[in-house]
């Protein structure tokens, strides 16, 4: 019995489809999980580090900046001569400049202070700043950081200060900033750093700035800021990236900068309790996809082997309509099975007929398109050299300025008909080319004819092989306006007769024999009768008849020194025509 069960098609086909779909969803799942779990650590890492060098690059900045503006402040000659209270309006006018100045005063050696907190300074403390001011005018600093500390007036701050430039005999004196420091940090944190990243910033002697730190705790009693939840060696090491555990057990990637001269140290704390919650969530996700996967696959595999086996079931009644003599029943067999190989050769059959028939009519549409191509290199060669030959003419003689525009025309001519990859152009596009064409040849013969147009406006916009009607009015020049040996004319008219487009190029010269005209159009020139004028119309009127067929291409109309006309006859067709 089993062995007949699984001998069935059906149920080998859907045992095949379902160990196969699985083991594929199954691969997949665990090669992505691995995947996106190794690129998501490694982003978090280098998104870690990219922000510390952008932190630590513009704090630089800011550093240098609020540096150089205090020394430039402190050049300031209105600080010596203003009375008290002009100074203090003139501190407070740069301090509103910067909104990340807590205070700016001057401070001098005797203890005087005059600043933007000038009120409170007559009750506060100024130890600090003293200390400050000893060190700036003892040392050869221009310059002085200080580390952070609780100021009086302006809270948990850094200051900076520089020295006044004073006259002889004056006492020295200083020119000090408070700096906010949380309005600082909070700026670099809400701008560059994500919430998954606490930035820690610390002095040259490892005195926390940052307040807003989750690794910074504050003492009420001390009223000082010191660092928390970090191992107490884990700021000891000399190396810029490393891993360590807060007090809590959870894992921390550290990274730090220290480049500024000012020894100030931007740490970048990345909690990797983030990243092991998103890898669980990524690998419990990737689970449920397995699942999912392998419920799809038994839907997927039933209904495929339902799929597979129904068209079994109709094969009987078909087969026998065509041992019946019907050879038009096409059999509905999209698979290759036992059951279906008759099916499948019969279908075999038709469709390499199909194929045959198909590769006939390709090979004809390219046996047309090489025809064309050769007929279109026929004209081209023949083109270039006459217009080279008048460009050598003309400077031969000196006509530079001819010469340019010439070449510019040619230029133009070699756009049009070379790099416009479409066969067919609207017929104000070929009128253009005509025209280029014709300011070429009139530098090289002047006064030898006139060139005219009368065209319909239904016309203008007919899309016409390109190519098609220079060569025309090139043979109308050289064949019969040149040598008549007079002012000659030639007419480009075009309008619409019916369900046919007709072009005409007329011009008054010697004509062409009857005995010659009624041979241009009928037979392929070769030897002798090789010429230009033959094989140009020759190979215009093939290449009309190639696209538009039999009844179309060039009509001659001509009188033995009376003048030629020669017609283009295409078929009028409503929107574009797409090259065949």
């Amino acid at each position: 019995m089993i062995r007949g069960l699984f001998g069935s098609l059906s149920v080998k086909l859907f045992t095949f489809c379902f160990i196969s779909i699985s083991l594929l969803v199954l691969l997949l799942v665990a090669v992505s999980q691995h995947y996106v779990s190794g690129q998501f650590a490694s982003q978090q890492t280098s998104y870690v580090t990219h922000a510390l060098k952008r932190t630590d690059y513009f704090l630089n900045q800011f550093m240098k900046n609020l540096q150089k503006d205090l020394q430039f402040i402190a050049r300031d000659r209105r600080l010596a001569g203003l009375e008290p209270d002009g100074t203090v309006q003139l501190l407070e006018q740069y301090r509103l400049q910067w909104k990340d100045i807590k205070n700016l005063y001057v401070f001098s050696s005797d203890g005087h202070v005059l600043g933007t907190s000038g009120a409170l300074w007559d009750i506060a403390s100024s130890e600090n700043i003293r200390s400050v001011h000893l060190g700036l005018t003892a040392g050869d600093s221009p310059v002085v950081w200080t580390e952070p500390y609780f100021s009086p007036v302006s809270d948990y701050t850094v200051t900076i200060a520089v020295k006044l430039p004073m006259a002889e005999g004056e006492s020295p004196a200083i020119l000090a900033a408070d700096l906010d420091l949380e309005s600082i940090l909070a700026a670099y944190e809400d701008e560059y750093l994500g919430s998954k990243v606490s930035l820690l910033l610390l002095s040259r002697a490892n005195r926390p700035l940052s307040v807003r730190s989750p690794y910074v705790k504050y003492d009420v009693f001390a009223k000082s800021y010191s660092l928390a939840g970090l191992p107490a060696d884990s700021l000891e090491h000399n190396v810029n990236s490393w891993q360590a555990e807060d007090e809590q057990g959870n894992p921390l990637h550290i990274s730090r900068a220290n480049s500024n001269i000012w020894g100030w140290q931007v740490i970048l704390i990345l909690n990797d309790s983030f990243l092991a919650k998103s890898l669980a969530f990524m690998k419990a996700f990737s689970i449920l996809i397995g699942l999912a996967g392998l419920v799809l696959s038994i839907v997927v595999s039933y209904y495929l082997a339902r799929y597979m086996i129904k068209p079994l079931k109709q094969l009987v009644p078909q087969m026998k309509k065509v041992s019946a003599g019907d050879f038009q029943t096409q059999i509905d067999s999209r698979r290759n099975d036992e059951f279906g190989i008759l099916a499948v050769s019969f279908n075999r059959m038709v469709v390499k007929i199909s194929q045959l028939m198909d590769s006939v009519v390709q090979t004809e549409i390219k046996k047309k398109m090489y025809e064309l191509k050769v007929l279109q290199t026929h004209i081209q060669p023949h083109f270039l050299y006459n217009t080279l030959n008048s460009i050598s003419y003309l400077a031969k003689r000196g006509r530079t300025q001819e010469v340019d525009t010439m070449i510019t025309n040619l230029s133009s001519l070699l756009h049009f008909h070379l790099d416009k990859v479409e066969e067919f152009v609207p017929f104000d596009e070929e009128l253009e080319g005509v025209k280029r064409y014709a300011s070429i040849m009139e530098f090289r013969y002047p006064g030898q004819f006139i060139l005219d147009f009368d065209i319909d406006e239904m016309v203008r916009h007919v899309p016409i092989p390109k190519f098609t009607l220079q060569p025309l009015v090139e043979n109308a020049i050289f064949h019969g306006i040149l040598p008549k040996g007079e002012l000659g004319s030639i007419v480009v008219t075009g309008e619409r007769d019916g369900e046919r487009i007709v072009l005409r190029v007329s011009d008054d010269g010697i004509g062409i024999p009857d005995n010659r005209r009624s041979l241009l159009l009928q037979t392929k020139p070769d030897g002798a009768h090789a010429g230009y004028y033959h094989l140009g119309l020759f190979s215009i009127h093939e290449r009309l008849r190639l696209y538009y067929g039999e009844g179309y291409g060039l009509r001659i109309h001509s009188v033995d020194s009376g003048g030629t006309t020669v017609e283009i006859i295409i078929p009028y067709e409503e929107g574009t025509r797409h090259a065949a």
